[in-house]
């Protein structure tokens, strides 16, 4: 990539020049260096534009040209060169997915301290032409830490179970406050009911066919790490495989997150501190994103998307009722949001964490 990087807030960058045809390259100045990289097809712009066309804005990308796409082998031969120079060219590499209808997608999770990774992969989108057009990931490994040790896959398994009960009914039995034994006008009356809140939606049981011990990013109160971590391979039956992580430090071992502090809502708005997203996908629209993330089971959310050429930076918003007494108990949800143009090879950014989110 040519041209000088410059500092933009806490991200170094290299973008396009003139009729922003080129690549653009960021990378957070912070490690472990998140980085995005795109190439425009610019157009032309001030001066240089046709008479009687619309000049496109400086850097605006072009709709994809079409084409047939590479072959996965194509697709890896294509991406081996970047994750050679990222130290990555050990990664569990996967080149299955399609995007646009050519755009092949390879998916790279690298090897850390000899262990597999969750949620630091690196993102290449491979052209018909075979050059890559779009690709996010990280730019250094993480520095070893400290050594615990850790439960066993069957005692990870039935804690993750266990605390996947939250998924079944849910509630509060009984009543948070003795309820008033007459009537409000001071007459008599019966007790009133005491009344449950209650989610009947049945749990949902799915096999789980393998485990490997690896290493899954985490936030904590010192940033994002990768973490001991029990991978599981859950199967079912109407759907393809997918993974599901559960922490295999001991528990004695960890420590519960001390949260960052926040401004206090206007409990008026029932507003709270938007949660980070661990997913997306996207419908067969190309504009519909579905995110994924952990929230509470008492609390409404909605996804938010600011686009521009380059990026869709995507929000989560909570809304609580404030006079609502509530368990805590946390769940997998997942919401969706229309853009107003087909995401395209555009990475999604958290809002929250200004980190990429990655594509299922």
């Amino acid at each position: 990539v040519e041209g000088r990087p410059s500092l933009v807030g806490d991200v170094w960058t290299i973008r396009p020049e003139k009729d922003g045809r080129g690549p653009r390259l960021d990378v957070a100045r912070q490690a472990p260096g998140n980085w995005t990289y795109s190439w425009y097809d610019g157009g032309p712009v001030g001066d240089t534009c046709l008479k009687g066309k619309e000049c496109p804005p400086p850097g605006e990308a072009r709709p994809p040209a079409g084409g047939s796409p590479v072959s996965e082998a194509a697709a890896r031969a294509a991406a081996a060169p970047v994750l050679k120079v990222l130290g990555q060219d050990d990664a569990k590499v996967s080149a299955t997915q399609v995007m646009n209808g050519s755009v092949r997608v390879v998916n790279a999770d690298p090897v850390v301290g000899g262990l597999p990774t969750y949620g630091w992969s690196t993102g290449l989108h491979i052209g018909p032409d075979g050059r890559p057009v779009a690709g996010s990931g990280t730019l250094k490994e993480p520095a070893k830490g400290e050594t615990y040790p850790v439960v066993s896959a069957e005692k990870a398994l039935a804690r993750l179970n266990e605390e996947s009960k939250g998924t079944g009914p849910i509630g509060i039995g009984g009543c948070a406050t003795d309820p008033p034994a007459t009537e409000p006008d001071g007459g008599s009356g019966k007790d009133a009911p005491c009344q449950t809140i209650v989610d009947m939606a049945p749990p949902r049981e799915v096999p789980v066919t393998g485990a490997v011990l690896g290493l899954a990013a985490t936030d904590t109160a010192d940033g994002r790490m990768l973490v001991p971590t029990w991978l599981f391979t859950a199967d079912p039956a109407d759907a393809a495989p997918y993974t599901v992580t559960s922490t295999a430090v001991a528990p004695e071992y960890l420590v519960p997150p001390t949260p960052s502090p926040q401004p206090t809502p206007d409990p008026s708005e029932g507003t709270a501190p938007v949660r980070r997203i661990d997913s997306f996908t996207v419908e067969p629209d190309g504009r519909t994103l579905a995110v994924t993330f952990w929230g509470g089971v008492c609390s409404t959310y909605t996804a938010h998307a600011v686009e521009d050429p380059r990026q869709v930076r995507v929000r989560i918003d909570e809304k609580t009722d404030p006079d609502r007494v509530c368990i805590l108990v946390a769940k997998e949800i997942t919401v969706k949001v229309t853009l107003e143009a087909p995401l395209g090879d555009r990475p999604v950014v958290d809002a929250a964490s200004n980190e990429a989110v990655p594509r299922r």
